[in-house]
């Protein structure tokens, strides 16, 4: 594994012994905690003196011990929490990453376009574009409002790419878990296995475009490291997603994390670097190949205090990416006219068809 998780394993007094010296815990809530105790008290002691007049009292009491202990147990709670965060940001220092345990995160994919108010819950970043952890979003409003957890893993490729969807079967029940549905005429289908492991989707114009990516080596070490994700390129980042949220305090969700960055998005960076949209004309080669030649041409020119090669590193790296055409950016979006609840809705009914057919034939065979 190429994370450190040694902080994982650290104890809480070694968490708390090297948190930053104006850090300070969440003191007890020690006044709450004895209000709770008085209120239940003086409601046991009134409820056992049959007095009338003191229900009143009684009620009060019971009200103050509620109240006095929902806020007992929120602060005991984040009190709970605070080592674990800790925990989780000496892991994310010691491999380059920051860390956040709510947010605004940089997702930006179809799980931003489902819903609103999208938020981080526990996760982690680096200036390289790679970016992991939880999120959640909800849909709907009032009544109908629900809140939907996606776990995440998110990365910068080296040149943009046509938009395209992997929709992860694993993870289906009664249909697609997309948060998006996309039109089912821009499905693509790959050799081998890999159509048993996913449904990929790309622009109508950029089939081939797709089959250049997804090549053999490509989709061997997709199903092998991510075959419960769904997958989405858009331009140059790439996102895999799967529900619920997931808890980075575990070794294997960071086991996950990495294979998926140091295995499966090199794949993609490869492919990407190589790509290039020949329905934009007046472009060149992709960037990226530039800038690794340039890169490797100025390390061997430094060694000989060479410095044109320098000059050709920088006009590389300022050199502008390459672009997707218009009609490659964006899947088309269907409607997912029959959800769960549709489908529970047509059982009932078909059942009921069934059932009134079959019970007329019954009734036919016995009374003629």
């Amino acid at each position: 594994m190429s994370f450190d998780l040694r902080w994982l394993n650290a104890t809480e007094k070694q968490v708390i012994a090297a948190a930053p010296a104006d850090w300070k815990r969440t003191p007890l809530p020690r006044t709450a905690i004895i209000t709770f105790c008085v209120a239940v008290a003086l409601f046991f002691v009134i409820s056992l003196s049959h007095v009338a007049w003191l229900g009143f009292v009684g009620v009060i009491s019971v009200i103050v011990a509620v109240i006095s202990g929902f806020s007992s147990l929120s602060t005991l709670r984040n009190r709970a929490d605070e080592p674990k965060q800790l925990r989780l940001g000496w892991v994310a220092a010691a491999n380059g990453f920051q860390f956040s345990q709510t947010g605004i995160t940089s997702v930006d994919s179809m799980l931003l376009r489902a819903g609103h108010d999208l938020t981080g819950q526990q996760f982690f970043w680096n200036h390289d574009g790679d970016e992991f952890g939880s999120l959640r979003y909800s849909t709907g409003s009032g009544k109908s409002q629900s809140t939907t957890h996606w776990h995440y893993v998110a990365a910068r490729l080296p040149a943009p790419l046509p938009h395209m969807v992997l929709d992860a079967k694993a993870n289906d029940s009664l249909g697609s878990d997309l948060p998006e549905a996309v039109a089912r005429d821009q499905r693509i289908s790959l050799e081998g296995d890999f159509d048993t492991h996913f449904t990929l989707y790309a622009p109508l114009e950029y089939q081939q475009d797709a089959l250049y990516v997804f090549t053999p080596d490509v989709m061997e070490v997709t199903v092998e490291v991510a075959k419960y994700f769904n997958i989405e390129i858009a331009a140059d980042g790439v996102i895999f997603f799967a529900k619920p949220g997931a808890d980075f305090s575990h070794p294997a969700v960071w086991a996950e994390a990495d294979n998926i960055l140091h295995l499966v998005v090199p794949k993609l960076a490869s492919r990407a670097a190589r790509y290039l949209d020949d329905r934009v004309n007046g472009q060149q080669a992709s960037r990226a190949i530039d800038v690794a030649a340039a890169t490797a041409t100025a390390a061997h020119a430094e060694a000989d205090q060479d410095a044109p090669a320098g000059a050709a590193l920088a006009v590389a790296t300022a050199a502008p990416l390459p672009v997707i055409a218009p009609q490659g950016r964006r899947l088309k979006a269907s409607h997912r006219w029959i959800g769960v609840g549709g489908i529970v809705v047509l059982i009932v009914i078909a059942a009921d068809l069934v059932y009134g057919i079959i019970s007329r034939i019954v009734e036919h065979a016995l009374f003629g």
